[in-house]
C-alpha cells in the first residue's frame, strides 16, 4: 500500500512538473508587456499594499475586489523588487508555480473526493491536456477565476478527511473563494448541507459546523478590517457598492442589465477590433431591453417581474447557457483576427462536453447524494450567472466537473454506452451540429461585424 502511494506521489509530482514546463514555454511564447484591463486592476492593488513604503491592509481602498487575491500576488511582487527582476514576468512564472502545485495535488484530491478513486497517472495527463487546450492562458495571468475555482472544491473535499484541522482548512478556503469570486457566495448553504450529511451524529455535525465556521472567520478578518476603516461598513463580503466604479449601484443589478441584451462578453486586446469591449447582442434581448424603454432596473425585484411578465426571456438564457460553454479561444484575452475562430478546438471542446454530459445521464442513479449536491451547486452557479453579461469563466466550475467525469470513463459506462450505440451516436452528431450552427449564430451578432 505504501508503496502505492509513493507510486502515485511520484507520478503526481512528474505531471506536475510537466504541466509547468507546458505553461512556461507558452509563457515565453506569448509575451506580455503590460497586463490589462482586470489583471492590471489586480497588479495595482498588489501594489497598493505597501503604496506608502510599508505593508498595510489599509492601503488597500478599492470596493470592487477583495483583498485575497492581491495578498496572495504580494510575494511575486516583492520576489521581483528583491532581485530586480521583471514584474510581469515574475508574476506569471509564480503563477505557474502555484498552479503547478495545485495540478500535481490539489485537483487529483477533489477528483478521488468526486468519483471515490485514485486519479490514474494516464487520466492525469489527459486532464492536464484539457486544461492546456482550453484554458492555458488563465494559468499564467492574475485573474481570480481559477484560483477561486480550486479553492471552492477544495474546500467542500476538504470536509471528508474528518479531522478538526482539515475542517479549518476548508473554511478558510471556502471564504477565500468567495473572496475572490464573489458569486460564489451562493454556495454557502451547499457547503453546510454538505457539511452535515458527510459526518454523523448531531453532536459531531454541531462541533464539526462551528469548527469550520472558525476557519472561515479567520478568513472574514483582513477584509471586514479594511470595510471597517476604508468604506464605513461592516459587511464580511466585499462591498462593491462603495466602489466608484458602480457609482453606489448594486453591481448585481448593473451585471442584469448588461446581460439583457448581451449574449456573451470577451475582451479584446488587438487593434483590430475597434473598442476592448467584444459584446454579442441577443436580437431577442435587445428587443426585450426596448420593451423596457432601454432603461435599466432599479431593483432585483423589478428585474424578477420583468421576467415573470416576458417569459421568452428564458429563450435568451438558454442560448447564453450555451454560449457559457463555448470556449472558441484559450486566452484570456482576444489577439489577431478576433473574427476568426478555430472550429477544430470548438469541435473538440463539444466533443468533451456531450462525453461529459453522457456519463454523468449513465452514472446518475448511482451517485452519492453528497455528489449530486455538489453537482447540484455547480448547476445552481450556472442559473446565477446566466442572466448576467456573460463570460465563459463563469463556467469554470461546470466545465472542470465535466473534466472528471471524462478522464474517469470506465469499461462499466462503456458497456452501458454501448447498449444504445447508434442512439448514442445520433444524438453526438446532432449535438455538435447544433452546438456548431449556435456558435456561428452568436459569432455573426457580434457588434461591431467584420469590414470587407
Amino acid at each position: 500500500m505504501k508503496i502505492n502511494s509513493i507510486y502515485h506521489s511520484y507520478f503526481k509530482l512528474i505531471n506536475g512538473l510537466i504541466f509547468g514546463i507546458v505553461l512556461l514555454i507558452l509563457t515565453i511564447l506569448n509575451p506580455v508587456l503590460a497586463f490589462r484591463y482586470d489583471c492590471r486592476l489586480y497588479w495595482e492593488l498588489t501594489h497598493s499594499l505597501d503604496s506608502d513604503g510599508v505593508f498595510s491592509l489599509l492601503n488597500f481602498k478599492e470596493a470592487l475586489r477583495g483583498v485575497l487575491f492581491s495578498i496572495f500576488l504580494y510575494p511575486s511582487l516583492k520576489i521581483s523588487q528583491v532581485f530586480y527582476w521583471n514584474e510581469i514576468l515574475t508574476c506569471r512564472v509564480y503563477l505557474i508555480a502555484i498552479y503547478s502545485v495545485s495540478f500535481s495535488w490539489l485537483l487529483p484530491y477533489a477528483y478521488k473526493a468526486f468519483l471515490g478513486k485514485e486519479l490514474q497517472s494516464v487520466r492525469h495527463v489527459i486532464l492536464g491536456m484539457l486544461l492546456l487546450i482550453f484554458w492555458w492562458e488563465y494559468f499564467t495571468l492574475p485573474l481570480s477565476d481559477m484560483l477561486g475555482m480550486i479553492l471552492l472544491f477544495t474546500s467542500f473535499f476538504l470536509l471528508l478527511e474528518k479531522k478538526w484541522i482539515f475542517f479549518i482548512l476548508s473554511g478558510i478556503c471556502l471564504y477565500a473563494s468567495i473572496n475572490m469570486r464573489l458569486v460564489y457566495i451562493l454556495c454557502i448553504p451547499f457547503y453546510i448541507t454538505y457539511l452535515v450529511i458527510s459526518v454523523d451524529g448531531i453532536a459531531n455535525k454541531i462541533k464539526v459546523t462551528i469548527i469550520a465556521f472558525i476557519g472561515f472567520l479567520l478568513m472574514v478578518a483582513p477584509q471586514w478590517f479594511i470595510n471597517h476603516n476604508n468604506f464605513n461598513s461592516y459587511t464580511w463580503f466585499v462591498p462593491t457598492q462603495a466602489s466608484q466604479a458602480t457609482g453606489g449601484k448594486s453591481l448585481l443589478l448593473m451585471q442584469l442589465n448588461w446581460g439583457l441584451s448581451i449574449q456573451k462578453y470577451e475582451t479584446n486586446i488587438d487593434t483590430i477590433y475597434p473598442t476592448p469591449e467584444v459584446k454579442y447582442l441577443d436580437p431577442s434581448g435587445v428587443n426585450l431591453s426596448g420593451i423596457h424603454g432601454n432603461k435599466d432596473f432599479i431593483s432585483t425585484s423589478e428585474y424578477l417581474d420583468f421576467v415573470f411578465h416576458h417569459p421568452i426571456i428564458f429563450k435568451v438564457y438558454l442560448k447564453k447557457i450555451f454560449n457559457g460553454f463555448d470556449i472558441t479561444t484559450p486566452k484570456a484575452y482576444l489577439t489577431g483576427d478576433i473574427y476568426q475562430r478555430s472550429i477544430v478546438l470548438r469541435l473538440l471542446n463539444y466533443t468533451i462536453i456531450f462525453l461529459g454530459l453522457t456519463v454523468l445521464l449513465l452514472r446518475w442513479k448511482s451517485m452519492e447524494k453528497r455528489n449530486l449536491l455538489f453537482i447540484g451547486m455547480v448547476g445552481f452557479l450556472i442559473a446565477a450567472v446566466v442572466p448576467t453579461a456573460l463570460e465563459v469563466r463563469f463556467f469554470l466550475p461546470a466545465q472542470i466537473l465535466i473534466y472528471f467525469m471524462v478522464i474517469s470513463i470506465s469499461k462499466t459506462d462503456y458497456t452501458m454506452a454501448k447498449k444504445n450505440g447508434f442512439l448514442i451516436i445520433v444524438l453526438y452528431l446532432c449535438f455538435i451540429g447544433s452546438a456548431n450552427y449556435l456558435s456561428n449564430d452568436t459569432l455573426h451578432q457580434i457588434e461591431f461585424t467584420q469590414k470587407h
